[in-house]
């Protein structure tokens, strides 16, 4: 209750007005202490919310695909995320939405906080689960294979953590990813990539090396040979999916075309020790 208190009061004195609709996260697992967790898996899973609510913005608000960058910057002027301890218990933090000038935002006020948060988590349900409706939530595939991607990167590994559930009272359902969760998605992600190319793809282990998404490739370092291999045809895999895989233990699924290995897919490596 105290740090529900405090929470409300540090909101009030930071002199912005916040949505009411605001979303609580609780990472749990044997590395996980009340009120404390690994500092890198704490900016991971926080890069990924950001990344998460700028793209239901923008999907929202029917801009059109980015593949680089940041949004642009009429979003981040008018969506800015803010992070608040929560009540302590696993690790907890809550995610807050600045709403001063929500409804400035675009024209005809094409939405609202509450519609967004309300909108991230059933985006989120859906590309965590098994069901059909992601289709129907967002049509448009470069969207959809984002966000599988991102909430991919929000589920736990198993390793450092085994649970996290995601609650907001715009949505009265509790969310519960889990390891299961990230081999549901997984399982979507390959079986659609390689439906596309008509192959079935092989999976290369190492270090993310390096990225140049405008020619199209990225490097990795090979788990067992420390040969640095190239992948090409990166093709929509985008900034805020990759950027924080660079220097990760990866696994990369490709297909090999002529003399090239060509890009499906790109995960962390669950079984590679920290």
């Amino acid at each position: 209750m105290l740090q529900s208190i405090w929470n409300i009061q540090a909101q009030k004195q930071s002199g912005s007005s916040f949505s009411s609709d605001q979303i609580v996260f609780a990472i749990r697992g044997s590395k996980i202490l009340p009120g404390g967790a690994p500092l890198s898996l704490l900016v991971s899973k926080v890069q990924t919310v950001q990344s998460l609510l700028y793209r239901t913005v923008e999907l929202l608000a029917g801009v059109p695909f980015r593949t680089k960058g940041l949004p642009e910057k009429t979003i981040q002027d008018n969506c800015r995320p803010w992070i608040f301890q929560a009540v302590p218990g696993s690790y907890q933090f809550t995610i807050a939405l600045e709403s001063a000038s929500q409804y400035e935002m675009f024209e005809n006020n094409i939405f609202k906080t509450d519609t967004l948060t309300k909108k991230l988590m059933q985006i989120i349900r859906a590309t965590a689960s098994e069901s059909d409706d992601v289709e129907s939530l967002i049509p448009q595939e470069d969207y959809r294979k984002t966000f599988s991607r991102l909430a991919r990167n929000l589920a736990p590994n198993g390793r450092t953590h085994d649970e996290i559930a995601i609650k907001s009272s715009a949505d009265p359902l509790q969310i519960v990813l889990t390891p299961e969760t990230r081999r549901i998605i997984t399982h979507r992600i390959r079986q659609v990539e390689t439906t596309l190319s008509n192959e079935d793809g092989i999976q290369i282990r190492g270090v993310l090396r390096a990225v140049d998404l405008n020619k199209d490739w990225l490097e990795i370092s090979e788990k067992n040979t420390g040969k640095t291999i190239r992948i090409h045809k990166v093709g929509e895999i985008v900034d805020d999916v990759i950027g924080p895989m660079v220097n990760q233990n990866v696994i990369v699924s490709v297909v090999k075309y002529k003399l090239q290995r060509r890009f499906l897919d790109i995960d962390y490596d669950d079984d590679s020790e920290d």
